[in-house]
Protein backbone atom coordinates (compact mmCIF):
# COMPACT_ATOMS: atom_id res chain seq x y z
CA UNK A 1 0.00 0.00 0.00
CA UNK A 2 1.72 3.18 -1.21
CA UNK A 3 1.18 6.02 1.25
CA UNK A 4 4.28 8.03 0.36
CA UNK A 5 2.32 11.21 -0.40
CA UNK A 6 0.44 10.92 2.87
CA UNK A 7 3.67 10.36 4.82
CA UNK A 8 5.33 13.33 3.13
CA UNK A 9 2.39 15.62 3.82
CA UNK A 10 2.13 14.65 7.49
CA UNK A 11 5.86 15.28 7.92
CA UNK A 12 5.56 18.64 6.17
CA UNK A 13 2.72 19.67 8.48
CA UNK A 14 4.58 18.50 11.59
CA UNK A 15 7.88 20.17 10.67
CA UNK A 16 6.23 23.38 9.40
CA UNK A 17 9.11 23.79 6.95
CA UNK A 18 10.06 22.31 3.59
CA UNK A 19 13.74 22.19 4.58
CA UNK A 20 13.11 20.51 7.95
CA UNK A 21 10.63 18.07 6.44
CA UNK A 22 13.08 17.13 3.69
CA UNK A 23 15.79 16.43 6.29
CA UNK A 24 13.39 14.33 8.37
CA UNK A 25 12.41 12.32 5.29
CA UNK A 26 15.98 11.92 4.06
CA UNK A 27 15.38 13.61 0.70
CA UNK A 28 16.43 16.93 -0.82
CA UNK A 29 14.35 20.09 -0.46
CA UNK A 30 13.98 20.49 -4.27
CA UNK A 31 12.65 16.92 -4.47
CA UNK A 32 10.09 17.63 -1.75
CA UNK A 33 9.07 20.92 -3.41
CA UNK A 34 8.62 19.13 -6.75
CA UNK A 35 6.50 16.45 -5.06
CA UNK A 36 4.27 19.12 -3.46
CA UNK A 37 3.86 21.01 -6.73
CA UNK A 38 2.91 17.79 -8.53
CA UNK A 39 0.42 16.87 -5.80
CA UNK A 40 -1.27 20.27 -5.91
CA UNK A 41 -1.41 20.07 -9.72
CA UNK A 42 -2.91 16.59 -9.56
CA UNK A 43 -5.56 17.70 -7.06
CA UNK A 44 -6.02 21.05 -8.81
CA UNK A 45 -6.00 22.87 -5.47
CA UNK A 46 -3.51 24.65 -3.21
CA UNK A 47 -2.68 22.70 -0.04
CA UNK A 48 -0.12 24.98 1.64
CA UNK A 49 0.87 28.64 1.67
CA UNK A 50 4.60 29.29 1.92
CA UNK A 51 5.56 32.13 4.29
CA UNK A 52 8.69 33.48 5.97
CA UNK A 53 7.71 31.80 9.24
CA UNK A 54 6.99 28.41 7.68
CA UNK A 55 4.08 26.84 5.87
CA UNK A 56 0.37 27.42 6.44
CA UNK A 57 -2.20 24.75 5.57
CA UNK A 58 -5.10 25.90 3.46
CA UNK A 59 -8.58 24.52 4.28
CA UNK A 60 -7.96 21.90 1.58
CA UNK A 61 -4.58 21.18 3.14
CA UNK A 62 -6.16 20.53 6.54
CA UNK A 63 -8.64 18.12 4.94
CA UNK A 64 -5.78 16.32 3.15
CA UNK A 65 -3.79 16.12 6.40
CA UNK A 66 -6.71 14.57 8.27
CA UNK A 67 -7.29 12.09 5.45
CA UNK A 68 -3.58 11.23 5.33
CA UNK A 69 -3.49 10.37 9.01
CA UNK A 70 -6.56 8.17 8.64
CA UNK A 71 -5.06 6.36 5.64
CA UNK A 72 -1.82 5.56 7.46
CA UNK A 73 -3.69 4.42 10.55
CA UNK A 74 -5.86 2.17 8.37
CA UNK A 75 -2.76 0.85 6.56
CA UNK A 76 -1.12 -0.04 9.88
CA UNK A 77 -4.31 -1.72 11.14
CA UNK A 78 -4.54 -3.81 7.96
CA UNK A 79 -0.94 -5.02 8.24
CA UNK A 80 -1.38 -5.96 11.90
CA UNK A 81 -4.53 -7.95 11.22
CA UNK A 82 -3.07 -9.58 8.10
CA UNK A 83 -0.03 -10.77 10.06
CA UNK A 84 -2.28 -12.21 12.75
CA UNK A 85 -4.39 -14.10 10.17
CA UNK A 86 -1.41 -15.53 8.28
CA UNK A 87 0.61 -16.28 11.39
CA UNK A 88 3.58 -14.37 9.97
CA UNK A 89 5.97 -13.37 12.73
CA UNK A 90 6.77 -9.66 12.76
CA UNK A 91 10.44 -8.90 12.06
CA UNK A 92 12.19 -6.78 14.66
CA UNK A 93 15.44 -4.93 13.91
CA UNK A 94 17.35 -3.69 16.97
CA UNK A 95 19.47 -0.58 16.53
CA UNK A 96 21.85 0.75 19.17
CA UNK A 97 23.17 4.29 19.53
CA UNK A 98 23.70 7.24 21.82
CA UNK A 99 20.99 9.38 23.37
CA UNK A 100 22.00 12.25 21.10
CA UNK A 101 23.22 11.41 17.61
CA UNK A 102 22.05 7.82 17.78
CA UNK A 103 18.48 8.86 18.50
CA UNK A 104 18.48 11.33 15.60
CA UNK A 105 19.69 8.65 13.18
CA UNK A 106 17.11 6.18 14.51
CA UNK A 107 14.29 8.70 14.12
CA UNK A 108 15.11 9.15 10.43
CA UNK A 109 15.29 5.39 9.91
CA UNK A 110 11.99 4.87 11.74
CA UNK A 111 10.21 7.36 9.50
CA UNK A 112 11.69 5.70 6.40
CA UNK A 113 10.64 2.20 7.46
CA UNK A 114 7.08 3.34 8.21
CA UNK A 115 6.89 4.21 4.52
CA UNK A 116 8.79 1.38 2.79
CA UNK A 117 8.52 -1.53 5.27
CA UNK A 118 5.64 -0.87 7.67
CA UNK A 119 5.51 -4.54 8.74
CA UNK A 120 9.03 -4.29 10.24
CA UNK A 121 9.44 -3.05 13.82
CA UNK A 122 12.51 -1.00 14.69
CA UNK A 123 13.66 -0.98 18.32
CA UNK A 124 16.16 1.51 19.76
CA UNK A 125 18.72 0.46 22.38
CA UNK A 126 20.45 3.41 24.05
CA UNK A 127 24.15 2.86 24.68
CA UNK A 128 27.53 4.56 24.65
CA UNK A 129 29.70 3.99 21.58
CA UNK A 130 32.08 1.93 23.73
CA UNK A 131 29.29 -0.51 24.65
CA UNK A 132 27.68 -0.45 21.22
CA UNK A 133 30.40 -2.52 19.55
CA UNK A 134 30.27 -5.11 22.33
CA UNK A 135 26.49 -5.35 21.90
CA UNK A 136 26.98 -5.97 18.16
CA UNK A 137 29.53 -8.73 18.79
CA UNK A 138 27.25 -10.46 21.34
CA UNK A 139 24.14 -10.17 19.18
CA UNK A 140 22.30 -7.90 21.62
CA UNK A 141 21.65 -5.47 18.75
CA UNK A 142 21.56 -5.96 14.99
CA UNK A 143 23.17 -2.62 14.13
CA UNK A 144 25.13 0.03 15.97
CA UNK A 145 25.13 3.63 14.76
CA UNK A 146 27.86 5.80 16.23
CA UNK A 147 31.45 6.99 16.10
CA UNK A 148 34.81 5.26 16.38
CA UNK A 149 38.49 6.11 15.96
CA UNK A 150 39.53 2.83 14.34
CA UNK A 151 36.94 1.13 12.10
CA UNK A 152 39.09 -2.00 11.65
CA UNK A 153 37.53 -4.21 14.33
CA UNK A 154 37.65 -8.02 14.61
CA UNK A 155 34.17 -9.60 14.36
CA UNK A 156 32.52 -6.32 13.36
CA UNK A 157 31.83 -4.91 9.90
CA UNK A 158 31.87 -1.10 9.89
CA UNK A 159 30.27 0.85 7.05
CA UNK A 160 31.87 4.31 7.19
CA UNK A 161 29.51 7.22 6.59
CA UNK A 162 31.71 10.16 7.56
CA UNK A 163 35.10 11.13 8.94
CA UNK A 164 35.45 14.10 11.26
CA UNK A 165 38.66 15.75 12.28
CA UNK A 166 39.10 16.51 15.98
CA UNK A 167 41.24 19.47 16.96
CA UNK A 168 42.92 20.94 20.04
CA UNK A 169 41.29 24.16 21.24
CA UNK A 170 43.09 26.79 23.32
CA UNK A 171 40.90 29.49 24.91
CA UNK A 172 41.79 33.15 25.20
CA UNK A 173 44.22 33.93 28.03
CA UNK A 174 46.19 30.69 27.67
CA UNK A 175 49.66 30.28 26.24
CA UNK A 176 49.26 29.33 22.60
CA UNK A 177 46.12 31.36 22.01
CA UNK A 178 45.93 33.37 18.80
CA UNK A 179 43.14 35.44 17.26
CA UNK A 180 40.96 32.98 15.27
CA UNK A 181 38.38 35.53 14.08
CA UNK A 182 39.70 35.59 10.51
CA UNK A 183 39.93 31.83 10.16
CA UNK A 184 37.68 30.00 7.74
CA UNK A 185 36.19 26.83 9.16
CA UNK A 186 37.60 24.78 6.27
CA UNK A 187 41.14 26.15 6.17
CA UNK A 188 44.26 24.45 7.50
CA UNK A 189 44.96 25.08 11.19
CA UNK A 190 48.42 25.36 12.81
CA UNK A 191 49.89 22.04 13.97
CA UNK A 192 49.70 21.26 17.69
CA UNK A 193 52.96 20.99 19.63
CA UNK A 194 51.91 19.19 22.82
CA UNK A 195 55.22 20.05 24.55
CA UNK A 196 53.93 23.61 24.73
CA UNK A 197 50.90 22.52 26.80
CA UNK A 198 52.43 20.13 29.36
CA UNK A 199 51.30 22.02 32.47
CA UNK A 200 48.16 23.62 31.05
CA UNK A 201 44.77 22.66 32.58
CA UNK A 202 43.11 20.07 30.35
CA UNK A 203 39.39 19.30 29.84
CA UNK A 204 39.28 15.56 29.11
CA UNK A 205 36.51 13.32 27.76
CA UNK A 206 35.58 10.43 30.04
CA UNK A 207 36.08 6.81 28.99
CA UNK A 208 32.50 6.54 27.66
CA UNK A 209 33.33 8.94 24.81
CA UNK A 210 34.21 7.26 21.50
CA UNK A 211 37.59 8.95 21.04
CA UNK A 212 38.80 8.62 24.65
CA UNK A 213 41.07 5.60 24.07
CA UNK A 214 42.39 6.94 20.74
CA UNK A 215 43.18 10.29 22.39
CA UNK A 216 45.10 8.53 25.15
CA UNK A 217 47.10 6.60 22.52
CA UNK A 218 47.91 9.86 20.77
CA UNK A 219 49.16 11.33 24.07
CA UNK A 220 51.23 8.23 24.82
CA UNK A 221 52.93 8.41 21.42
CA UNK A 222 53.78 12.07 22.08
CA UNK A 223 54.93 11.31 25.64
CA UNK A 224 52.36 13.82 26.86
CA UNK A 225 50.47 13.60 30.15
CA UNK A 226 47.58 16.04 30.22
CA UNK A 227 46.98 18.03 33.40
CA UNK A 228 43.35 16.88 33.71
CA UNK A 229 41.13 19.13 35.83
CA UNK A 230 37.71 17.99 34.55
CA UNK A 231 36.22 15.00 32.70
CA UNK A 232 32.79 14.51 31.14
CA UNK A 233 30.97 12.11 28.83
CA UNK A 234 29.03 15.04 27.34
CA UNK A 235 30.87 16.35 24.28
CA UNK A 236 28.83 19.56 24.37
CA UNK A 237 30.04 20.16 27.92
CA UNK A 238 33.63 19.63 26.74
CA UNK A 239 33.36 22.52 24.32
CA UNK A 240 31.49 24.73 26.79
CA UNK A 241 34.17 24.23 29.45
CA UNK A 242 36.94 25.07 26.97
CA UNK A 243 35.10 28.09 25.57
CA UNK A 244 34.54 29.42 29.10
CA UNK A 245 38.30 29.49 29.63
CA UNK A 246 38.66 26.59 32.07
CA UNK A 247 41.31 24.75 30.08
CA UNK A 248 42.32 23.36 26.70
CA UNK A 249 40.79 20.24 25.15
CA UNK A 250 40.04 18.21 22.05
CA UNK A 251 36.67 18.36 20.27
CA UNK A 252 35.23 17.88 16.79
CA UNK A 253 36.36 20.49 14.27
CA UNK A 254 32.68 21.04 13.49
CA UNK A 255 32.15 22.44 17.01
CA UNK A 256 34.70 25.21 16.47
CA UNK A 257 33.51 28.75 15.75
CA UNK A 258 35.95 31.61 14.99
CA UNK A 259 33.69 33.85 17.10
CA UNK A 260 34.15 31.86 20.33
CA UNK A 261 37.67 33.13 21.20
CA UNK A 262 39.23 29.68 21.08
CA UNK A 263 42.30 28.99 18.92
CA UNK A 264 42.26 25.67 17.01
CA UNK A 265 45.24 23.41 16.34
CA UNK A 266 45.30 20.30 14.13
CA UNK A 267 47.27 17.18 14.93
CA UNK A 268 49.80 15.71 12.54
CA UNK A 269 48.57 13.35 11.18
CA UNK A 270 44.97 14.58 11.59
CA UNK A 271 43.04 13.03 14.48
CA UNK A 272 40.00 11.50 12.74
CA UNK A 273 36.81 9.97 14.16
CA UNK A 274 34.59 7.95 11.83
CA UNK A 275 30.81 7.83 11.76
CA UNK A 276 29.80 4.22 11.21
CA UNK A 277 26.98 1.73 10.95
CA UNK A 278 28.27 -1.50 12.52
CA UNK A 279 27.03 -5.09 12.31
CA UNK A 280 28.49 -8.51 13.04
CA UNK A 281 30.82 -9.90 10.37
CA UNK A 282 29.57 -12.90 8.44
CA UNK A 283 25.88 -12.55 9.29
CA UNK A 284 23.37 -13.04 6.51
CA UNK A 285 21.21 -9.93 6.31
CA UNK A 286 17.46 -10.01 5.85
CA UNK A 287 15.83 -7.70 3.32
CA UNK A 288 14.92 -5.29 6.12
CA UNK A 289 18.45 -5.32 7.53
CA UNK A 290 19.89 -4.63 4.08
CA UNK A 291 17.48 -1.71 3.82
CA UNK A 292 19.00 -0.26 7.01
CA UNK A 293 22.44 -0.29 5.38
CA UNK A 294 21.12 1.11 2.10
CA UNK A 295 19.41 3.99 3.85
CA UNK A 296 22.40 4.77 6.06
CA UNK A 297 24.70 4.71 3.05
CA UNK A 298 22.53 7.10 1.04
CA UNK A 299 21.12 9.41 3.71
CA UNK A 300 23.36 9.45 6.77
CA UNK A 301 24.19 13.12 7.51
CA UNK A 302 26.86 12.34 10.04
CA UNK A 303 28.34 10.11 12.68
CA UNK A 304 25.42 9.66 14.97
CA UNK A 305 27.21 11.27 17.87
CA UNK A 306 30.62 10.96 19.51
CA UNK A 307 29.68 9.83 22.96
Amino acid sequence: MDVRSQTYFITLAEQNSLLKAAKALGISQPALSAWLNNLETELDTQLVIRSRTGIILTPAGRVYLEGSRKMIAERDRFYREARQLTGVKEEVVRIGGTASGGVRAFARLYRHFKTVMPSVTLQFVECYNRDMLDYVKKGKIDFGIGSIADPDIPEVECMIATSREHVLLVPEGFDGYYDPSNLRIDEEFPKADLDRFRNVPFIMPSEQVSFYEALNRLFEQADYRPNIIFQTSNTGALYSMIKAGNGIGVVSRQSFSPLDHVAPYSFDPPFLIYGITAYKKGRILTKAEQEVLNYQSEHSPGSGGTR
